[in-house]
């Protein structure tokens, strides 16, 4: 932009000195000045020489020309704004060239341009996005990341307005690493200008409520933006994440954030629990986990209201997620209606094996009780949880030995002893 304001006021400067010399006519219908006419003798055929400053008229005119082509280069259609695609690969070829000082000079034109310039950073970030290592040395090595927090600094409402439009442009790429750094950059920045930017701040807490809808991927970058924000979004809006078994990675920290909500988050969970079609076990078992763990100190049987629940895949995982914390003997019915079940002898096994982990005690006490398990397939995986397992005994040192020592030892012995070396002379008694 003040490269194209420079210009102006040099086609303005031009304009005057050619008003002063005469070379350029008055508006209106004045007539050009005798001293620009070309005059010839009446009768000549040789024109008359070039009056005085003629010379000086031509070199401005052309230079005029060299600015006005130079302006155009700038302008985009109809002389408004560069053509984003232009920028964007000006920008690209600057960087291929390792010029950190021009690029810098270039974005920081761009973003004072408004929104065309916003476009045009965003298609030279996104060209950086697709090629991994362009992208990861722009915001990762010295010079580039202190130029970029140069013109943050310097410009830091325009900065906030490029964050908006870079935000409404990868919404629909999550996965981005434009729409990380933004989630790395923004809250920071508005944290800082605590009370500025109210659009920008309103802008970002949509966002975060949109990516949770949409299933909360990069779920870790959001929840670090709700923090940094102090920003809580409704626990509606969170547990859409749980809704997403392609984002079952990030459900344990959804999970985690609606327990700490009390009364509203688990009322969340519990709808996740009714609602959901086909969960992960795995999002199951931790829901009823931490369902449990807050019922410790308390007697509200929330998770076990759960082991008579006419979902198979519920109910166990409401049995695995209320034994994952240390149980009493009284927590033995439910165990043993769930051994003597018709689920199969392999779910039963891995049933055994988990409850092994916190709740051996309560193994010992079933096995001692053979009459309430009916299936001896069972009664026979119990006894041999409970059975102490014999330790392994230290083979003997003698069977140690490799059997290809013990020939090559044999086969030294029945070799000859070797005579013994000397200097010649006989030992004494010799013949």
């Amino acid at each position: 932009m003040r490269r194209v304001s420079a210009l102006l006021c040099g086609l303005l400067g031009l304009w005057v000195a050619l008003q002063g010399c005469g070379a350029v006519a008055p508006e209106g219908d004045a007539e050009v000045p005798p001293a620009l006419q070309a005059e010839a003798p009446a009768g000549a055929g040789v024109s008359a020489p070039p009056a005085p400053g003629a010379s000086e008229a031509a070199a401005l005119r052309e230079r005029i020309a060299e600015l006005e082509k130079a302006l155009a280069a700038r302008a985009g259609p109809q002389g408004g704004p560069a053509a984003p695609e232009a920028d964007a690969k000006l920008l690209m070829d600057l960087f291929d060239k390792r010029d950190p000082p021009a690029l810098m000079r270039e974005i920081e034109r761009l973003l004072l341009a408004g929104d065309p310039g916003h476009a045009a950073l965003y298609q030279f970030f996104d060209a950086c996005d697709r090629e991994h290592q362009k992208i990861l040395a722009l915001t990762h090595e010295p010079l580039y990341v202190y130029g970029l927090l140069r013109l943050a600094a310097l410009h830091p409402g325009e900065t906030a307005r490029l964050s908006r439009h870079l935000m409404a442009a990868t919404r629909a790429t999550p996965r981005s690493f434009i729409r990380r750094e933004i989630y790395n950059f923004l809250p920071v920045f508005l944290n800082h200008h605590r009370g500025k930017y109210p659009e920008a701040r309103r802008e970002i807490e949509e966002d975060i409520v949109y990516q949770l809808a949409a299933g909360g991927q990069h779920l870790y970058k959001v929840l670090s933006a709700m923090r940094e924000l102090g920003y809580q979004p409704p626990a509606g809006a969170m547990v859409q994440v749980l809704f997403h078994p392609e984002t079952a990675d990030s459900h344990a920290m959804a999970i985690g954030n609606l327990a700490d909500r009390g009364a509203e988050g688990i009322q969340a969970l519990l709808r996740f629990v009714r609602e959901a079609k086909d969960p992960p076990e795995a999002s199951l078992v931790e829901t009823f986990s931490v369902l449990a763990r807050r019922e410790m100190d308390r007697d509200e049987g929330i998770v076990r209201g759960f082991f008579e629940d006419e979902r198979p895949e519920i109910r166990r995982a409401a049995l695995l997620g209320y034994f994952s914390h240390a149980r009493d003997a009284g927590s033995i019915p439910p165990v043993l209606d769930f051994l003597s079940s018709d689920v199969s002898l392999s779910v039963k096994r891995s049933f055994i094996s988990f409850l092994r982990q916190k709740n051996r005690h309560l193994l010992v006490e079933i096995a001692n009780l053979p009459d309430e398990v009916p299936d001896p397939r069972v009664r026979d995986l119990l006894q041999r949880e409970v059975t102490p397992r014999p330790q392994p005994v230290a083979r003997d040192a003698k069977d140690t030995k490799d059997p290809k020592d013990a020939k090559d030892a044999k086969d030294a012995a029945a070799q000859p002893a070797p005579k013994p070396q000397g200097s010649g002379a006989l030992p004494p008694g010799s013949p």
